[in-house]
């Protein structure tokens, strides 16, 4: 009887060990297949695809090898249009540039009114309004400026938005201008307060394009609540590719409507440390990437056409591209 067994336990071993390449091979076809699944999600969400937030500080950090293979990459996958942002100063001028080198996809730039470029200065603005061709389209308020982020560090000097709960006179200029002009304006890390304000003031001036930008982070954080002040008064939610799960990014969808929002760095390039440090070449987004994310927000019941509406169509409208 013992013989008999231990035959069978030799043999059952045998076939055990045959199968292993088998079971390895079948899990490697499973994984390649999934990834081919992501890939092909991604290149589909990718075409006509707009950028609202591609870090490039200083501009002049733009070169080979770095983000500009970056944006070649964005363009060969079909990626429409890609704003590019330094706290710094304007970007304008060198999306004027590379859209000559990078004729098919539109590179657009703007300028954060931090303290280097005068803070809240209408001349700059304007200024970015008047360029020929009208590379820059888009004006964000203080971002390591503002009020919100530099509320911890009172020696360092700020750029308000508001005082005792009016905006001030020259931000109202300010807002006069981007409407005169049709320019995008978004609250950079402006508080949830400020912010509030700015729409207020935006709304009865006309303004047609206004983003509250990233208002699920720490700076500038906003409430469900004042999320829904903000569409109400014509302002389009920027929420962040990196954090959508884990900010509550998918709750926000869901209350307000992908109608209202739209999704950026999902292929920016560099990560900011502090306003003096260097910026890291990190990529946020990629392909494989923004496959993933996509399964994720699939799991989270995202639908393809809602994901079109925040990562298509909704940033070409505030950046007036036709429809594409």
């Amino acid at each position: 009887m013992s013989r008999i067994l231990t035959t069978a336990w030799a043999l059952a071993t045998v076939v055990a060990c045959s199968l292993v390449p088998v079971v390895a091979c079948a899990t490697e076809s499973t994984d390649s297949q999934a990834r081919t699944r992501q890939q092909e999600a991604a290149l589909r969400l990718l075409r006509g695809a707009v950028e609202m937030h591609f870090h490039v500080d200083p501009p002049t950090q733009i070169s080979p090898g770095g983000n500009l293979d970056n944006l070649r990459t964005a363009r060969s996958l079909g990626v429409r249009a890609v704003v590019l942002k330094s706290h710094g100063e304007s970007s304008a001028g060198v999306a004027s540039l590379l859209g000559k080198d990078m004729p098919d996809m539109r590179i657009i730039g703007g300028i954060v009114l931090n303290r280097e470029v005068g803070g809240i200065n209408a001349v700059a603005a304007e200024r970015l309004a008047n360029m020929k061709g009208r590379p820059g389209r888009v004006v964000w308020l203080p971002t390591k400026d503002s009020v919100a982020t530099l509320k911890r560090n009172p020696s360092k000097p700020v750029v308000p938005l508001s005082k005792d709960g009016q905006l001030l006179p020259e931000v109202k200029q300010l807002i006069a201008l981007i409407g005169k002009h049709d320019l995008v304006l978004a609250t950079g890390h402006s508080a949830a307060e400020d912010a509030l304000l700015v729409f207020k003031e935006g709304r009865a001036q006309g303004l047609k394009r206004m983003i509250a930008t990233h208002p699920m982070d720490n700076v500038g954080k906003m409430t469900m609540e004042q999320m829904q002040q903000a569409v109400k008064l014509g302002a389009v939610l920027e929420l962040d590719f990196r954090h959508m799960v884990e900010e509550g990014g998918i709750d926000v969808i869901k209350t307000v409507g992908a109608e209202h929002c739209f999704i950026s760095e999902f292929w920016t390039y560099g990560l900011p440390l502090e306003s003096e440090s260097p910026y890291l070449p990190i990529e946020y987004g990629g392909l494989e990437r923004v496959g993933r994310f996509i399964e994720q927000m699939h799991a989270n019941g995202i639908t393809d056409q809602q994901l079109d509406t925040m990562i298509k169509i909704n940033p070409a409208r505030l950046l007036g591209l036709d429809a594409g």
